[in-house]
């Protein structure tokens, strides 16, 4: 008996043209109003990933994605290029920002991409399935609630949760687009990132606990004082304001703040400003041939030793090391 082959079904139309592309690994396409690739690795059994790097021309269109087999848990990171996503199971449509990632529970076996022309659209996206989420919780751990049936192989009702990114979510994310392996390397590779983002995803849930309790919804007012305080942040990295300060300009307290910021981005005020600066610090280190002492100053550390710990820390590298090797 033949071995049944798992595959995608991608569906590539506008207004003058339709593609249907089916594909076990990797496709590249070559079109009139579109070019790229999409890939699929399954570097463990029941988690897959799949990268697709394309670039619209002068037309908007559609891509339409089929899986036939499904996972009970779908991550979907836009890296660039933002996107309206029709998604069949849920009866609904979602705006996907670079800025977020969204969850699908179950994913949508079938759904529709929409993406503006002259658009260069990046995203990762994994598919996990029961078995491998079943063996990700083996031998205990606290499973998140929105998890838990299908963990114990129950059914839940369809649903999205969006979530901004964590800084190293969209960090290992582009590691996945920019893997520097080949062949096993690459697979181990991928294997181990795809097991960061899952780690991330799911403390962040954990952390929140349950998105439909009241108790951790913010509210708007909040939301927008969480907001306002991270544009703060973003604006002055090497000098921002004390979390007192910040917390007295959107009318909190330090507590309330940090718990409102955590809940919303999965980390506390300075958690956050800390991972921004170092993916700072590391986009200067690949650009710029500037001084470690000038790029520590330029995002707030005052002693070049204490960024190199926590740059190495962060990205299991040295500055200089990872320098010489971008």
């Amino acid at each position: 008996m033949n071995e049944k082959k798992e595959r995608f079904s991608w569906i590539l139309h506008s207004k003058s043209n339709k593609q249907s592309v089916d594909f076990s690994n990797k496709i590249i396409i070559d079109d009139k109003n579109v070019k790229g690739s999409i890939e699929m690795v399954e570097p463990r059994k029941g988690g897959k990933i799949y990268i697709s790097d394309l670039q619209t021309g002068s037309e908007e269109f559609t891509l339409n994605v089929e899986d036939p087999d499904g996972s009970p848990l779908s991550l979907f990171f836009p890296i660039q290029g933002n996107s309206l996503a029709d998604i069949e199971e849920l009866g609904q449509q979602l705006e996907l920002k670079t800025e977020h990632h969204t969850s699908f529970i179950p994913p949508a076996p079938r759904a529709a991409f929409q993406i503006e022309k002259e658009t260069r659209w990046i995203t990762v996206s994994m598919g996990l399935s029961a078995h491998f989420l079943q063996n990700l919780f083996e031998g205990g751990g606290v499973v998140p609630h929105h998890y838990r049936q299908y963990v114990e192989r129950n059914i839940l009702d369809p649903l999205a949760i969006e979530m901004v990114h964590k800084p190293a979510m969209m960090n290992i994310a582009k590691e996945l687009i920019n893997c520097p392996y080949e062949g096993v390397m690459r697979k181990l590779f991928i294997e181990a990132k795809l097991l960061e983002l899952v780690v991330l995803h799911m403390d962040m849930l954990q952390d929140t606990n349950d998105r439909e309790n009241p108790s951790v919804r913010l509210s708007i007012r909040n939301k927008n004082a969480v907001m306002r305080v991270r544009d703060r942040l973003l604006a002055d990295l090497r000098a921002p304001p004390s979390l007192e300060t910040l917390a007295i300009e959107v009318g909190m307290n330090s507590k309330q703040l940090n718990k409102a910021f955590r809940s919303f981005f999965g980390q506390t005020v300075f958690e956050y400003l800390r991972d921004v600066r170092l993916e700072h610090a590391r986009l200067l280190l690949e650009k710029h041939d500037l001084p470690l002492k000038e790029i520590a100053w330029r995002i707030g550390y005052i002693h070049t030793n204490n960024f190199s710990n926590a740059f190495t820390t962060r990205f299991g590298i040295s500055p200089g090391r990872y320098r010489m090797l971008h």
